[in-house]
């Protein structure tokens, strides 16, 4: 075989090796590449690009908006106000670990008096509290309070959090509240649960005849042992502006960050 006829064959064999190696990559790349959740593709049963379904990643249209049922400002004494929200997530496998948001109140001629900020955690499929106490005001009438918060879904911070119905459970007993100067409210919160429970947020909301929220609390409980009770009192330092027609105590587990969930 001549020296010529040599070269020609190696340059058609690294042509071939070449462009067999393009075939190759185009074919597991584009073709036969295993399918996954970074694939860039919706496949194996996602509701959208590498979200949703067996994908870890939520899909933004997955999600249902949060819902504020009210939010109000409540006296205490001249120049100081509670503030709180009540929220509710109807999202049955999602929560949000942190979620950031700002109280602002405004005065009789909607002026702007001040900001409060904080953060909590959102479990799925929830009515929650969202509360702060004693902003001043200054020698200002507050007349009307507003929450805002990232609407921004992907923002928020969503995972997934999955069925939490199986999940230790507090029940409240017992509610008594005692009117006078300062008004107090009792209630039990009971874990009937065969799991030690710690840090169990509870928010109270006292309802006139009307329906409407006129005073909120907020108390925490360090922990309450399984199959036991644990005794919450909420004060406030002036009788209440109306006749009180029923309560609400709210306790609250973070299912979302902690080893709860």
């Amino acid at each position: 075989m001549s020296w010529s006829l040599k070269r020609q064959l190696l340059i058609v064999f690294l042509l071939l090796s070449i462009f067999g190696g393009i075939a190759g990559a185009y074919y597991y790349f584009f073709v036969k590449a295993p399918i996954s959740c970074s694939d860039g593709k919706q496949n194996q049963g996602e509701l959208g690009i590498d979200c949703g379904g067996p994908c870890s990643a939520i899909c933004e249209n997955e999600i249902l908006p949060l819902t504020i049922e009210w939010t109000r400002p409540f006296r205490l004494i001249d120049g100081k106000y509670d503030v709180a929200s009540l929220v509710v997530n109807r999202n049955g496998a999602f929560g949000i670990p942190v979620f950031g948001y700002k109280f602002s109140v405004f005065d009789e001629r909607n002026v702007h008096v001040t900001d409060r900020g904080g953060s909590t955690f959102i479990n799925p499929n929830e009515k929650f509290l969202i509360f702060s106490s004693n902003l001043d005001s200054g020698q200002r009438t507050v007349a009307r309070a507003q929450l805002e918060f990232n609407e921004n879904k992907k923002e928020q911070g969503w995972v997934r959090v999955g069925d939490i119905s199986q999940k230790p459970r507090l029940s409240v007993e017992n509610e008594k509240m005692v009117e006078g100067d300062t008004p107090r409210l009792y209630a039990d919160i009971v874990n009937s649960s065969p799991y030690d429970i710690k840090n169990i947020e509870v928010s109270a909301v006292v309802y006139d005849e009307n329906d409407n929220a006129m005073a909120v609390s907020n108390t925490m409980l360090e922990s309450i042992n399984k199959d036991s009770r644990g005794q919450v009192t909420f004060t406030w330092p002036a009788p209440f502006g109306a006749k009180w027609k029923r309560v609400d105590v709210l306790p609250r587990i973070d299912y979302v960050s902690t080893n709860n969930r």
